[in-house]
């Protein structure tokens, strides 16, 4: 196949200094800056009136009155739990922040947003008031539907899974001897794609299915055929020295193009995957969605996905041809490269001298194509959705947890970190935490906990120097 480069968009997104405080993945919910508790109680009914046990409820999240428009995650460093299960009567009781934050940088919650999931009912999200002490919610029966898959040969599959567009992706399944359950469809025309893993990392793959969801009917797809994935190689751009290191691609598909995946009408499907890079700078996906667009984002070390547009980074498209979907083969990708700066920070304490085991972390952004936006170089593998619903497993995704090491360290004994692969000639924040201490600004800085952050840009294959001085916090 003819060789071909491939051109890029750039793209946006924030991340605040927040994500101290959020829920991390296999965390053992700490609490390191505990504030006042208030009781809240959430009853679960159904549509006649009925206690709906054993649902799952997760503490997404809040909102502030100091910051009306801004969402964020559970403040488990100050609340700790976030996970409930209703009981016998519905109920869940729980415990909620008053505020959130730090000595020093306090939000006041006026709001909770609760993610509820049970397998008979559409998953709601929902928010309320903490102040008004309880509050009752009604869960909504969906479409109940009923799958199976085989394979090439018409041998049936025992495990597989299946990734639904817009609001059905929140879907409760049971898996049980090969038929895959739900009655949590919502209404609606959804994209839906079955997916199981196979042997030799090969994952099979369904095509896209324009599914029409509504409540009390059943849909039933019997012996759906799945397919071994499209692979995909390439190689980073020549300018890369070799050998790579720490090299990965991010490979975003979007199967069946229509909407943005999070649109309310006509919401696409799509699919995240990563893989290494080779020291030699070659790649492969050995499995990937079948047909539409691909996204594939590189990053190693000192060099990124090249491209920009306004302020931001990075993204390279491919739409696959008709021969490719033809040959279940895209080769020969060439990802050109562009050169990252670093920023060296100086912490330095209360007393002026160096200040070790401060945690500094920045945040640049990548866009997906027609979907949102997250951490350079971050994936969050589709894949572990497939295996939640083979081995039964209701969770969320972690929030902010793939904080990557490039983006985030701690000071050494000289006070000093340098933090790498950082886009160059474009505003970024960084933030620097630790216990008792917070970020000293000018007198005239507000004193809000989005503020609380420091402006810097890479402008040449120099390391940016940026000190910040801290200051013991107070009530």
């Amino acid at each position: 196949m003819k060789s071909r480069c491939l051109g890029l968009m750039m793209v946006v997104c924030m991340l605040g200094p927040l994500s101290f405080l959020a829920a991390q993945e296999n965390s053992e919910k700490a609490i390191k800056y505990p504030v006042e508790m208030k009781p809240f109680s959430l009853k679960l009914v159904d549509e006649m009136g009925q206690p709906v046990a054993d649902a799952s409820v997760i503490a997404y999240g809040v909102r502030c009155e100091e910051s009306p428009g801004s969402w964020i995650g559970w403040p488990e460093s100050n609340a700790g739990n976030n996970k409930f299960t209703s009981d016998a009567t519905g109920t869940v009781e729980m415990k909620y922040p008053v505020k959130l934050g730090l000595p020093g940088l306090w939000m006041t919650v006026n709001k909770i947003d609760f993610n509820v999931k049970h397998p008979d009912f559409v998953t709601g999200r929902v928010e309320f008031d903490p102040e008004l002490g309880k509050a009752e919610h009604t869960l909504i029966k969906g479409c109940r539907t009923v799958f199976s898959c085989v394979d090439d040969n018409g041998n049936a599959i025992q495990k597989f899974g299946a990734i639904v567009a817009g609001a059905g992706s929140q879907a409760v399944w049971k898996l049980d001897e090969g038929e895959l359950r739900s009655s949590g469809l919502p209404d609606g025309s959804w994209q839906t794609m079955f997916v199981a893993p196979g042997a030799d990392g090969v994952t099979l793959f369904s095509g896209v299915l324009p599914a029409r969801y509504a409540k009390g009917k059943d849909v039933i797809i019997r012996n759906a055929k799945l397919r071994p994935g499209m692979r995909l190689s390439g190689a980073l751009s020549e300018n890369v020295p070799r050998p790579v290191i720490d090299g990965k691609v991010i490979a975003w598909c979007v199967p069946k193009p229509t909407e943005r995946t999070f649109g309310n009408q006509a919401p696409s499907i799509s699919w995240w995957e990563e893989t290494t890079v080779a020291e030699d700078g070659s790649f492969e996906f050995p499995s990937l969605p079948r047909g539409g667009t691909v996204q594939l984002i590189a990053i190693s070390n000192g060099w990124l996905t090249a491209g920009k547009e306004g302020n931001f980074t990075v993204d390279a498209n491919i739409d696959v041809s008709e021969q490719e979907l033809s040959d279940n083969l895209v080769s020969d990708i060439v990802l050109e490269m562009t050169a990252t700066g670093s920023v060296e920070v100086e912490v330095l304490g209360p007393d002026g001298k160096p200040l070790a085991g401060a945690t500094v972390s920045t945040w640049p952004n990548q866009k997906l194509h027609l979907g949102g936006t997250t951490l350079v170089g971050a994936c969050y593998r589709t894949m572990e959705r497939i295996d939640a619903q083979i081995t039964g497993d209701v969770r969320e995704p972690a929030f902010g947890a793939q904080k990557q090491s490039r983006y985030e360290g701690k000071t050494d004994e000289h006070g000093k970190v340098t933090l790498r692969d950082i886009p160059m000639n474009q505003n970024e924040s960084l933030y620097v935490g630790f216990d008792g201490m917070r970020m000293k600004h000018e007198a005239d800085k507000p004193k809000d906990i989005f503020a609380d952050s420091v402006n810097y840009l890479c402008d040449t294959s120099e390391p940016k120097k940026v000190t910040v001085h801290m200051q013991v916090t107070s009530e």
